[in-house]
């Protein structure tokens, strides 16, 4: 039987929120692990894609397998969504920044909102659009009103709390805990998802490629 999904209130109430700004957005970004982007896709995301034009962004591209990277996206590309790999670490970023600037209508900024599960990278992806000393923004008349708004470099943006999905399955909330996106205590504490994640790499056959990248044991 699969264990309750961990599911603070602070996210139920971000959910909410986001649905109420949905029409005053330009763009939703829906930010994903490239290591694991089938996991780590937002409940939000899919839920607001009728409300908004959305986005996603693939964050950690250095961790994760290039190939892997490319093959997801093009599929996206081939479901005509937008979508962006990307270092959050990089110079490169103004790339991903001046395409979403493009966005907006004559004489404002684009409005935008940062979604994802818990430690993906939000809040890295909006300091590195807007800048990383960046303070909320407020006074902006239905805009700004029972949220923090972040407003640089051409960009409106609105952060969002890691939200997961309650229903999800134990398998899904395994590999969130190893991918730091759940707590480990979900699904039993940290010696269970080590060991969980040790039998999952021998039986693929990955184990080798541990053993070398980090001097361990067989």
């Amino acid at each position: 039987m699969a264990r309750t999904a961990w599911y603070p209130g602070h996210m139920a109430k971000g959910k909410r929120k986001l649905a109420e700004l949905a029409g005053k957005l330009d763009i939703i970004l829906e930010v994903r692990d490239a290591r694991a982007p089938r996991v780590t896709s937002s409940p939000v995301a899919d839920e607001m894609a009728s409300m908004c034009s959305m986005a996603v962004v693939l964050a950690k591209e250095d961790l994760a397998d290039k190939k892997s990277t490319a093959a997801w996206l093009s599929w996206f590309a081939s479901k005509g969504k937008k979508a962006w790999a990307v270092n959050l670490l990089q110079p490169r970023m103004n790339v991903l920044r001046k395409e979403l600037v493009s966005l907006a209508p004559p004489h404002r900024e684009v409005r935008l909102a940062v979604v994802g599960i818990p430690n993906v990278g939000k809040s890295m992806l909006l300091n590195a659009l807007v800048g990383k000393s960046t303070a909320p923004v407020g006074g902006i008349p239905g805009i700004t009103r029972g949220v923090s708004w972040y407003k640089g470099r051409g960009i409106l943006a609105v952060d969002s709390p890691g939200i997961l999905d309650p229903r999800s399955d134990e398998e899904i909330q395994r590999c969130l805990a190893w991918l730091g996106s759940s707590k480990a205590e979900v699904i039993g504490g940290y010696d269970v998802i080590a060991l969980d994640l040790i039998s999952v790499l021998r039986r693929k056959g990955l184990w080798p490629m541990v053993e070398e990248k980090w001097d361990v044991p067989a």
